[in-house]
């Protein structure tokens, strides 16, 4: 028989997977637990007691929750249900008068909700559904916005119809005019989108040749552009027109060296080959009625015409992001991209060709994907990464020194896993998304703008079994602490503290208060700019509430007011036994007043509650579990391995900082830590501890030594290492 002490100095592998337990000769089962469950691994080694959360306000009804942020200090969440939207900022509802919500009229249901996808420019949020023409949300004032259609123009395009037997014809070239085909094409569902139509016939109208003379309004055409006469000579001068708007010479208004001349022309841009209509009515399969938004060259019939990319017939782009200044759209498997700025206001512009009629690298263009699986995520990082439900893909230039644009564009499939639906974080050089089955959250590193030609390496191999729940909604919350939330399918939150370049990979599980489940969360800098808050949105019973999670604490942190229950508010003024938080009404609920617990108060129907003494601040809210197993010990033995062999622990030494409310359970037997001593006063709140405790224990002879840790009080706490004392046998 031998007697060791085993130090467990460290738990920032955070829970791992039963699979491990007995691979002791693996180093991460030496700092991780088999249980993870309110705590929080540390890149230090301890294991911090997560924080509860914070009562915002009760939800119009369910929702899903959206960040806005327009710099690190003016961050925004909206509360987006059916057909509606609210605000929060600076911690608070944005209200237009005391208890009013401040409230905008939304074109998604909730239901379209669930796939609403956006990205942010400045003060615009683009929302993408595949049912819904694209919005987007413009921040007006510091608390009102404003939803405005996204009107493209110039495109995208589908691809050109090859059928020369397939012909469109306008009965204008400008204004308002009836669209015919020669086949029944035309939906009502056309109805807002676009239709190019191409003429390549200007056998009508001459050439523009240097010197020479052209009549008053004549029309002449150059590189497949028509313009007409207004001003200056009437002999032509010796530059080309090349412009495609307004008025400009084609030389100076002189003579040559032979006083020949004048010569120079002031000419104005007509049009082109290429005119646009957007539909406005529908007539039949054969007629539309429609505006011209780029004048047409003939009203005669023309087989090289192609319908726009997005129309309520043809879908919406489902997924939107900003990346090297073009707005690019994405549907099915295809990605539009727009000119560089949008050529115009609000990335809109979609044009294919630059003034000289070129497909100039800054032009806009798209790209279909070599495996046509439905997009499911986008990351816009120095190349483009997608992601589908059947591999990975990145946009990137053929010839970096080019630039990418029409033409040099390359789409290699660097991986085959698999995405689910849903958005992917951005983590340093790295893309990290959920699996297409939602059991798995991968990581695909990214160099010099190109994905490593590898596969996504696993985040969750030693911790598998978390991702049953079926993982949702991966949220980066960076600072204090680097953490990926994932919302899990039964109303719970998984985790990792996530620190590659420190080696730190640690899961953890958080479920809340009895009765609340999680349907969405987002994250935003608080309002100093200088820490990542999580809010939360939770359903209790057939309420909603919007949830903000408290500060987790500095480790030098001793105060004795930390929030550690879940939908707690604060009551802060002159000292009463009073306490009240409707939305827990009838609800048993746990209390910190002035630092000290109270005994739990049961809230009457209308949320309202006695102390049994005065306190100036009250801390009231739902307890949620938080608890730590420890995986069985292996210190070795006379004869080997200790694994499945008779042992007792008879004493256990926990080292705690700043902290209170902790319970071991060692061998089934349980033991509160109790900070109060013979002389302590009982009039004020006991400091919180640090140091050792030391719990004896006569525990029982048993092949695995279970010791679990419990916060059973809502107060801070910080376990940094447990010691036991451990006699083992040769059996």
């Amino acid at each position: 028989m031998s007697v060791v002490t085993p130090i467990i100095a460290s738990f920032n592998a955070g829970e791992i997977t039963p699979m491990l337990d007995a691979r002791t000769d693996q180093n991460v089962r030496s700092i991780a637990v088999t249980k993870m469950l309110g705590w929080v691994p540390t890149l230090q080694g301890p294991a911090e007691a997560a924080p509860g959360t914070i009562f915002v306000a009760a939800a119009k009804g369910p929702n899903r929750l959206l960040p806005f942020e327009y710099n690190e200090t003016q961050g925004y969440v909206i509360e987006a249900g059916d057909i509606y939207m609210r605000f929060y900022t600076n911690d608070a509802r944005i209200e237009t008068s005391p208890g009013v919500a401040y409230e905008l009229v939304s074109p998604f249901t909730y239901a379209q909700l669930q796939a609403v996808e956006w990205d942010q420019s400045l003060d615009v949020l683009y929302m993408a559904h595949g049912s819904v023409q694209t919005r987007a949300l413009v921040r007006t004032t510091a608390d009102t916005f404003a939803f405005n259609l996204l009107e493209l123009r110039n495109g995208p395009w589908e691809s050109r119809n090859a059928d020369e037997s397939l012909t469109v014809s306008a009965s204008g070239t400008s204004g308002s005019v009836t669209v015919y085909s020669s086949s029944p094409i035309f939906e009502a569902g056309d109805i807002g989108g676009l239709l190019e139509i191409e003429y390549s016939d200007f056998s009508s109208v001459k050439s523009w040749e240097p010197g020479m003379q052209i009549a008053g309004s004549a029309l002449i055409q150059w590189g497949g552009r028509v313009y007409q006469h207004v001003g200056g000579n009437l002999r032509t001068g010796s530059v080309a027109p090349i412009h495609i708007e307004g008025d400009r010479w084609d030389g100076q208004d002189g003579q040559d060296i032979n006083s020949k001349g004048p010569y120079g022309c002031i000419l104005r841009y007509l049009y082109d080959r290429w005119g646009q209509v957007r539909f406005t009515g529908f007539t039949d399969a054969s007629t539309m009625t429609a505006t011209v938004e780029r004048r047409l060259a003939a009203t005669s019939a023309s087989w090289r015409w192609r319908f726009g990319a997005f129309s309520d017939r043809r879908g919406w782009p489902h997924h939107v992001c900003i990346w090297q200044d073009r707005l690019c759209l994405f549907k099915d498997y295809s990605a539009h991209l727009s000119a560089v700025g949008g050529y115009g206001p609000d990335y809109a512009d979609y044009s294919l060709r630059n003034e000289l009629g070129d497909l100039s690298r800054d032009m806009a263009f798209t790209v279909v994907l070599p495996n046509p699986s439905k997009i499911r995520w986008v990351l816009a990082a120095r190349a483009l990464i997608i992601g589908t439900g059947k591999g990975e893909h990145v946009i990137t230039a053929a010839s970096a020194g080019a630039g990418i644009g029409p033409g040099n564009a390359d789409v290699p499939e660097p991986g085959s896993n698999g995405s689910a639906e849903g958005r992917a974080l951005k983590v340093g050089p790295r893309a990290v998304y959920v699996q297409r089955a939602r059991a798995k959250l991968l990581q695909m590193g990214y160099d010099s703008g190109r994905l490593l030609q590898q596969e996504s390496e696993d985040l969750t191999r030693f911790a598998d079994h978390i991702g049953a729940r079926g993982f949702r909604d991966p949220i980066w919350q960076k600072e204090p602490h680097r953490l990926v939330w994932l919302r899990c399918d039964d109303g719970t939150a998984a985790g990792v503290a996530f620190n590659p370049d420190e080696q730190l990979l640690g899961w953890f599980n958080r479920s809340f208060a009895d009765g609340l489940s999680l349907k969405s969360h987002v994250s935003i800098s608080d309002p100093d700019g200088r820490f990542d808050q999580m809010w939360f949105g939770v359903q209790s019973g057939a309420n909603h509430w919007v949830l903000l999670q408290a500060p987790f604490r500095r480790s030098i942190d001793t105060s004795l007011d930390k929030i550690m229950s879940d939908a707690s508010v604060v009551i802060d003024g002159a000292a009463s036994t009073a306490i009240a938080a409707p939305h827990l009404a009838g609800k048993t609920v746990e209390v910190i007043a002035d630092g000290k617990v109270h005994d739990d108060v049961i809230l009457d129907g209308s949320g309202n509650g006695t102390l049994a003494y005065a306190a100036a601040k009250k801390i009231v809210g739902l307890p949620f579990e938080a608890e730590m197993e420890l995986l069985s010990i292996e210190a070795g033995s006379d004869n080997g391995s200790a694994q499945n062999k008779l042992g007792r622990v008879h004493r256990t030494d926990v080292s705690m900082l700043n902290s209170d409310g902790i319970e071991i359970e060692v061998q089934g037997k349980a033991t509160r830590i109790e900070l109060q001593q013979g002389d302590s006063p009982l009039d004020t709140a006991f400091p919180l501890f640090t140091g050792y405790k030391e719990i004896p224990t006569i525990g029982n002879w048993e092949r695995s030594e279970t010791l679990r840790i419990r916060r059973y009080l809502p107060k801070p706490a910080t376990v940094r290492a447990v010691i036991l004392h451990l006699q083992k046998s040769s059996t």
